[in-house]
């Protein structure tokens, strides 16, 4: 199984994902057309609100066995119950998306385990409506490199993590509409705010060195801060 096989197929751009021996992988990371994620899933065919995905025919300890056979570093974890991600140790980039069937109060937990997670993405936020609320504390997960954040009453911490050098949030206003008390990292080189409430730059002098990428309803800017 050749997973970092560079796809050019037009047909496989436009259904976003490639089965190989039957498990389903998607682009996660840079570059776009490497689609090396795995796409776990439990139960084998969970809604999940807009996100579309083929039905899993492996069951999940033959997804688990796969990810720690091949030594895969990424995942898309589609799921009720993230239990299992603590048995494949070597996921370092991750998206996690709950089943609708879990309602409120999904639990993330097992991330505060996970020791070698650089990447992650979390829909804390969830449901057709996005009816669903749960809560995810980013400051529990150490050694994360790259965060993606949407900003709710569930997202707590996101902003005391010291080790970020690429951070992707949406939603976020502040209590002084500036980067203040958005993060801490002085680390962090990449910052890309979409649909943020922020009026000012005042705060961005605690990274060394950032870039700052706006998107908004009226445009996109990017601004470079050395």
């Amino acid at each position: 199984m050749n997973i970092h096989e560079v796809i050019t197929d037009d047909r496989v751009f436009a259904q976003f994902y490639i089965l190989r021996d039957g498990y389903e992988f998607k682009p996660l990371t840079h570059p776009a057309n490497i689609y090396d994620a795995i796409v776990i899933k439990n139960p084998p065919n969970p809604s999940c609100g807009f996100f579309k995905s083929v039905t899993m025919k492996h069951s999940l300890s033959e997804q688990i066995d796969l990810v720690n056979r091949l030594k895969l570093e990424k995942a898309i974890v589609i799921a009720e119950d993230i239990s299992f991600i603590t048995q494949c140790p070597t996921l370092r980039h991750l998206k996690i998306i709950p089943a609708d069937s879990v309602g409120d109060d999904f639990d993330f937990s097992p991330l505060y385990e996970m020791s070698n997670v650089k990447s992650l993405s979390c829909t804390n936020q969830h449901g057709y409506r996005e009816q669903y609320l749960s809560k995810i504390d980013y400051s529990r997960i150490h050694g994360l490199v790259n965060l993606g954040v949407s900003v709710n009453k569930g997202t707590l911490n996101f902003n005391k993590v010291e080790t970020l050098k690429t951070f992707a949030v949406s939603a976020f206003k502040g209590s002084n509409h500036d980067l203040t008390d958005l993060y801490c990292s002085k680390e962090l080189d990449t910052l890309r705010m979409i649909q943020c409430g922020i009026y000012s730059l005042n705060g961005i002098e605690i990274s060394k060195k950032c870039s700052v990428y706006i998107f908004t309803t009226v445009g996109s800017y990017m601004i470079s801060v050395h």
